[in-house]
């Protein structure tokens, strides 16, 4: 059920059972301009939907981490379209 979408090749495309989520143009553009970021989590998990919302990053201080992230998880503003302007937003915070 993965929509799987080259780092190279024509942007937006993609391959698989169904098409990308909406959200496909700011994990690429992250992906492709930070190639220290091995991996995105999109969730809606209710508390880090309520930090979010609250604007307060997740800190990287639990055990299950084993040292892995060493910092913490920032959150994007909010928007209510997932565009060109909120990926070059997304980028800006690095």
């Amino acid at each position: 059920m993965i929509a799987a979408m080259p780092f190279d090749g024509e942007y937006g495309s993609w391959t698989g059972p169904l098409k990308p989520s909406t959200k496909w143009r700011v994990h690429l553009d992250i992906m492709k301009a930070r190639p220290d970021v091995g991996g995105i989590v999109h969730t809606h998990a209710t508390y880090s939907t309520v930090l979010a919302i609250a604007r307060k990053e997740i800190p990287a201080c639990h055990y299950i981490d084993g040292g892995i992230r060493r910092n913490d998880v920032r959150v994007a503003d909010i928007r209510k379209v997932w565009d060109q302007e909120l990926s070059e937003h997304a980028l800006q915070r690095h």
